[in-house]
């Protein structure tokens, strides 16, 4: 199921910053130019970093990845 997501801001939110699903939605958003993408991880660096517009680094701390 799609959603249209073009008049809502969309948070792209991963631990690692490396969760496929969440990099898949955020690539597609920005492909899409939706300017409205705020990513959250505990991870400086990472793919959500580069395709969020803006993105918060929790200071949790490194967790290894665990598999969903």
């Amino acid at each position: 199921m799609e959603y249209n997501l073009k008049d809502y801001a969309v948070l792209a939110a991963s631990n690692s910053g490396q969760t496929k699903r969440v990099i898949r939605l955020a690539a597609n958003r920005k492909k899409e130019k939706h300017y409205a993408v705020i990513g959250i991880t505990a991870n400086h660096h990472t793919k959500v970093e580069t395709l969020a517009t803006g993105t918060h680094v929790i200071q949790s701390g490194k967790i290894d990845d665990v598999v969903a």
